[in-house]
């Protein structure tokens, strides 16, 4: 995974910048997680809440699908 795209890398580099101040890190570690977890969830939640009627009308559109003999 290249530097920039280290979720991980704000977040120490926000914990470096404020001196170990408790308050001050607290904060910036939030700010620093809150994108990465958001993204996360989101996609947590669209695994667990699929809907089985779009699932299936997925499946019949899908272009890729190969062709089956019945």
């Amino acid at each position: 995974m290249p530097y920039e795209a280290n979720p991980i890398i704000p977040l120490g580099d926000a914990r470096n910048t404020c001196d170990g101040y408790a308050p001050e890190s607290a904060v910036r570690t939030v700010a620093a997680i809150a994108p990465v977890a958001a993204t996360e969830w989101k996609r947590y939640y669209d695994d667990v809440t699929w809907d089985p009627d779009e699932a299936k009308r997925r499946t019949k559109d899908d272009p890729t699908k190969p062709e089956v003999e019945l």
